[in-house]
């Protein structure tokens, strides 16, 4: 009986110790990775009281009321109330009024099956306001493309008689007058205009070097003509923020543009629902200026580097595939 060459049998040798160094390797892992099982008696499992309350919330009418306020507490140091799971009810505000939150302690659970835990309940209520009783504000639209309303003396008197603000909206921002505001324009007896437009354009805005992505307002005030600058009290504004891919949200900043195009930062900026927010106590031209971080190529390089010696591999697996599909093998007597 004829036997192959020496090739063979190193090549089958090989592939034996390549095999049962693998299986080695995986009764390893199987060994030292843990079961998940514990030492502890199931029936002696430690029991925690926790007490949830509801709170008592305001929101506009139509909106998602899901995201319910509440607070946990219990008397044991050992239990950690960042592992409760709350499952919130699917409540919406559906008609104007006091509603109950409707959370009991099914909506609570906790996630370690070693401990055991009681919730006590005590619910909360949801009051669905109209937006002027929501923000209490009188609401004025300018629709399509305006750029200006008139506020009428009367309506500043009405607004300033019962302490509300204003909410002004465009398709460039939407602003908030305290009342504060309300109350210092009602004082100036006129009518005022109010004109709220992108400020890209300006003599000043392009002094001030801004960089590409930014995103440029301009709000302006007059009496009778003439331009009124502070307000007498803070206005919040609100500039829609289309979010880059590589935008650093944390680092958004709003500046204000003097006329002489200087910038001065603007404090305590945020990204709220999609709005870039912040607060000013005069009126002028304004920046929203995104932070773009530059993009990590090292993930990018690994990965390609790991491609090319894969795609080498299986080049090479199956050069030699080839050359030992065309070797001849002879028996020998």
């Amino acid at each position: 009986m004829g036997r192959f060459g020496e090739g063979g049998t190193l090549h089958g040798h090989a592939m034996f110790t390549v095999a049962a160094a693998a299986i080695a390797f995986a009764l390893l892992l199987l060994l030292l990775t843990p079961t998940g099982a514990s030492d502890a008696d199931p029936g002696e499992r430690p029991e925690f009281v926790v007490d949830v309350v509801g709170g008592n919330e305001r929101h506009p009418f139509g909106a998602d009321a899901r995201e319910f306020i509440y607070e946990c507490s219990s008397d044991s140091p050992l239990f950690d109330e960042k592992k409760v799971v709350f499952d919130s009810p699917d409540s919406g505000c559906l008609t104007i009024g006091t509603h109950p939150m409707g959370l009991t302690s099914a909506n609570f659970s906790y996630a370690d099956d070693s401990v055991d835990v009681t919730f006590h309940v005590v619910d909360g209520t949801v009051t669905c306001l109209d937006a002027e009783q929501y923000y209490n504000t009188v609401n004025l639209w300018m629709f399509g493309n305006t750029d200006t309303v008139s506020i009428s003396a009367a309506k500043l008197e009405s607004a300033s008689d019962e302490s509300r603000g204003m909410k002004i909206t465009n398709r460039v921002a939407h602003v908030v007058l305290s009342p504060d505001v309300v109350h210092h324009l009602h004082s100036l007896n006129s009518d005022v205009v109010f004109s709220m437009t992108s400020g890209a354009g300006r003599e000043n805005v392009r002094s001030a070097n801004l960089s590409d992505e930014s995103t440029v307002i301009s709000l302006r005030l007059s009496v009778d003509g003439t331009p009124l600058s502070h307000l007498g009290g803070k206005a919040t504004v609100y500039v829609p923020h289309e979010v880059a891919y590589n935008e650093n949200l944390s680092k958004v900043s709003a500046v204000y543009i003097d006329a002489s195009g200087s910038r001065t930062d603007l404090e305590d900026v945020c990204y709220s629902h999609g709005d870039v927010v912040f607060c000013t106590d005069h009126f002028s031209e304004f920046a929203v200026i995104p932070e773009i971080e530059p993009r990590d190529l090292t993930s990018l390089a690994v990965v390609t580097v790991i491609c090319v010696l894969l795609i080498g591999l299986v080049c090479v697996y199956l050069v030699r595939m080839r050359t030992k599909d065309k070797r001849v093998r002879v028996p020998v007597d």
